[in-house]
């Protein structure tokens, strides 16, 4: 295995997990991994979205988190996309955005909305750019709607759907098939923020 160095994003999960949390891993070493931390992450340069295992999760204890931006060196795995995880440096933690719900929601509603708009494995540098961008605005301020159409707006631009009626959000759902299920939920509580309800 060959170790590499990447700038990377963890995104949306990091969690402990067992044999019984990963039946539909690819091979039997992964079904029987004793206990793993599995990291899924968005990366600046290749591979892009991928998922990491450490089987011992105590030595990255708060270097991962949600919405962490870190530079990861990993052992890459020529027998599936489980990958091991030898060394994590926090570049930058974006705590604002977990001292606040709204904001966690936001930058999840982002995560989710990525993960169907990009394949695994593959370089996307201007949807790294985007998602860096918004979550250094989530970190600082609380989001509005205005956030969600911009976030949208931005992502429909790189993909090639810009200015598609009726608005982006559509487009980008009849390009990939699907929105995230949670965008309509958002997008009616950040309204009645705004309602002052």
């Amino acid at each position: 295995m060959v170790a590499l160095q990447k700038l990377v994003r963890s995104l949306n999960v990091t969690r402990e997990c067992d044999h019984a949390w990963n039946p539909s891993a690819q091979t039997q070493a992964e079904r029987h991994q004793p206990h793993c931390l599995l990291v899924h992450q968005f990366a600046r340069y290749y591979p892009n979205r991928c998922s990491w295992c450490e089987t011992t999760p105590e030595s990255f204890r708060g270097q991962l988190d949600l919405f962490f931006e870190a530079e990861l060196s990993i052992a890459k795995s020529r027998k599936s996309n489980l990958h091991t995880l030898r060394e994590v440096v926090v570049v930058t933690a974006f705590a604002g955005i977990r001292t606040d719900h709204r904001r966690t929601q936001v930058a999840s509603y982002f995560v989710e909305l990525i993960e169907v708009c990009t394949e695994i494995e593959h370089h996307e540098p201007e949807i790294f750019h985007l998602l860096e961008r918004a979550f250094g605005y989530l970190d600082q301020y609380d989001p509005d709607q205005r956030t969600i159409l911009h976030f949208e707006t931005e992502l429909a631009r790189i993909t090639g759907v810009q200015g598609a009626k009726p608005s982006p959000a559509m487009a980008l759902g009849r390009l990939f098939g699907r929105l995230p299920s949670s965008r309509p939920a958002l997008l009616k509580s950040l309204a009645s923020d705004k309602d002052g309800l």
